[in-house]
C-alpha cells in the first residue's frame, strides 16, 4: 500500500545562535488549524553535536518522528525545515516565552499553528542498526528502542506489498509510535530491497524472515525474550500469522487490513473496485473479471484457448482502463509453481494454527481487501480452531490504511480512524503485561 506523505518544511531564515538553544530545547505540543479543523502536532528539539536537531509527529494522520532537515532562529523568529522529494510546505513562527505561533502553508492552502512547551526534556529514542540472515538473504534493519533501561517487549514489523524498505512513511511511523509507548520495534528492508539481499520471494520465506528477526531480538539483553510479537498490514496480514504458525517464539500478532481470501480473490476485488471507481460499466467489469478467471485457469491448469485469450488481452491493452485490471503486457503463458502457490495462498488454515493472542483490524470502506467476507472467514476459522484470545474490529468510514474516507461534504485534514492507534497500543500493553 502506497500513501504519499504530507511534508512539512519550515523555511530557513538565518543561523541559530546556540546560546538561545535552551529556549527551544524540549517537547512542544499544539495544533495546526484551518477552517476550524484541527490537526495536532508534537515537536521535539534537542542539542546534538553542538547543533539543534529535532523531529515532529502528526499523530492524527499516523506520522511519527519526521526528522527536521534544519532548525534555525534569529531573535524570536523561528524556522524549522523538513523537505522531501515529493512535496513540501512551510511553517514559520515567532517564539514568545514557552509559546510559538505563526502561519503554515502547505497542501495548496494556508493555516495557522500554535505550540506550547510541555516538557524541558524532549522525547528521544535509542536506535541500533542491525542485520540478520534467513537462508541466502542478509536483511538490514533498525531496532527502535524506547527511552529507559529496559528490557522491553518488542515487535517485528513485516511489510505490505511492494518494494518496501524501512524508510516507508507509515511503516516507519508505526515503529516510533510503539517505541513512544515502551515497546521496541524492529523494522527492516524487505528482502532484495534497500540494503537487504535475497531474490527469491514466497510467503514462507517472508514469514521466516520475520522469525529470523524475532530470533535476533531474543539475543538482545534490552528485549524481553518471551514478549516479542509480529505486526503486519495488508500483505503483512498474510505473512504475520504465517510466521506465528511456524514458530513458537512469536508471542502475539497484530494484523491490519488482513485478507481472509487468497491473493487471487483479493486482486479480483481490488480490480473490481478500481474499474468501478473509473466509471466502467458493470457489464464491462464483469467481462474483465471473467477474463481474469479464464486466464488463471489457463496459466495454472492449461485449460482454455490460448489464442482466444491472447486476442481478448490484446483488446484490453487498447483500453484506457487497462492499467486498473492488474493484467500485464506479457504473452499468455503458464506461470511457474512459485507464482501459482503465491497467488493461491489460503490464509484460513494458517489462522487455525495461530494460538497466540491476535488483534485484527480493518477499515469498513477498504477497496483493496473484502472486509466483511475476510472478517467472517477469519473469525469462523478461529472459532473452529477453538481460539479464545483474539479481538477483531472494523473501523467505520475508513480505508485500506484505516484512514477516514472523505465524505465529499465537509473539508478536513487527512486523518486516521478515531481510536485506531490507541486500540493497538492498549491491546499490546495488555498482552505483554
Amino acid at each position: 500500500m502506497k500513501i504519499n506523505i504530507l511534508i512539512i518544511s519550515f523555511q530557513a531564515l538565518t543561523v541559530l545562535a546556540l546560546g538561545q538553544s535552551d529556549r527551544l530545547h524540549g517537547q512542544w505540543r499544539g495544533q495546526i488549524v484551518k477552517d476550524d479543523k484541527i490537526w495536532t502536532t508534537e515537536i521535539n528539539i534537542y542539542l546534538e553535536e553542538q547543533k539543534l536537531k529535532g523531529d515532529f509527529d502528526l499523530p492524527d494522520y499516523g506520522l511519527h518522528h519526521l526528522v527536521f532537515n534544519d532548525i534555525q532562529m534569529m531573535d524570536s523568529i523561528l524556522s524549522l525545515e523538513y523537505k522531501d522529494r515529493r512535496s513540501e510546505a512551510t511553517f514559520k513562527g515567532i517564539l514568545k516565552a514557552n509559546y510559538i505561533a505563526g502561519d503554515w502553508v502547505g497542501l495548496g492552502m494556508t493555516a495557522t499553528f500554535s505550540l506550547m512547551k510541555i516538557n524541558k526534556i524532549p522525547t528521544q529514542f535509542q536506535t541500533e542498526e542491525v542485520s540478520f540472515t534467513n537462508r541466502e538473504a542478509k536483511l538490514s534493519g533498525t531496532l527502535i528502542l524506547p527511552s529507559g533501561k529496559g528490557p522491553f517487549p518488542a515487535i517485528v514489523q513485516v511489510h505490505g506489498s511492494g518494494n518496501q524498505t524501512r524508510s516507508e512513511d507509515f511503516y516507519k511511523s508505526r515503529a516510533y509510535l510503539f517505541a513512544r509507548h515502551g515497546i521496541a520495534v524492529l523494522i527492516y528492508d524487505r528482502r532484495g530491497k534497500g540494503s537487504s539481499t535475497g531474490s527469491n520471494v514466497s510467503m514462507e520465506l517472508l514469514a521466516d524472515d520475520a522469525i529470523a528477526g524475532v530470533h535476533l531480538l531474543q539475543q538482545n539483553p534490552l528485549i524481553k525474550k518471551s514478549k516479542i510479537g509480529i505486526m503486519g498490514f495488508s500483505q503483512g496480514g498474510y505473512v504475520g500469522p504465517l510466521a506465528a504458525s511456524r514458530s513458537n517464539d512469536v508471542a502475539f500478532i497484530i494484523a491490519g487490513s488482513a485478507p481472509g481470501v487468497t491473493p487471487d480473490e483479493q486482486n479480483d476485488f481490488d480490480v473490481e473496485n478500481s474499474l468501478r471507481n473509473g466509471r466502467l460499466s458493470e457489464d464491462s467489469i464483469s467481462i474483465v473479471l471473467h477474463f481474469r478467471k479464464d486466464l488463471r485457469n489457463y496459466q495454472y491448469n492449461l485449460i482454455g484457448d490460448k489464442n482466444k485469450l491472447e486476442s481478448q488481452l490484446g483488446f484490453f491493452r487498447t483500453r484506457q482502463w487497462f492499467r486498473n485490471t492488474l493484467l500485464t503486457d506479457a504473452s499468455v503463458e503458464p506461470v511457474d509453481e512459485g507464482v501459482k502457490k503465491w497467488l493461491s495462498f489460503d490464509p484460513l488454515p494458517v489462522w487455525k494454527k495461530v494460538k497466540v493472542p491476535k488483534l485484527i483490524i480493518w477499515g469498513e470502506l477498504d477497496k483493496v481487501v473484502p472486509v466483511v467476507k475476510s472478517k467472517k472467514l477469519i473469525e469462523d476459522a478461529l472459532k473452529e480452531a477453538g481460539s479464545k484470545n483474539y479481538q477483531l474490529k472494523i473501523y467505520q468510514n475508513s480505508s485500506h490504511g484505516i484512514a477516514v474516507v472523505d465524505n465529499g461534504r465537509d473539508w478536513d485534514w487527512p486523518r486516521l480512524a478515531d481510536g485506531y492507534h490507541q486500540t493497538m497500543i492498549e491491546w499490546t500493553k495488555r498482552v505483554v503485561k
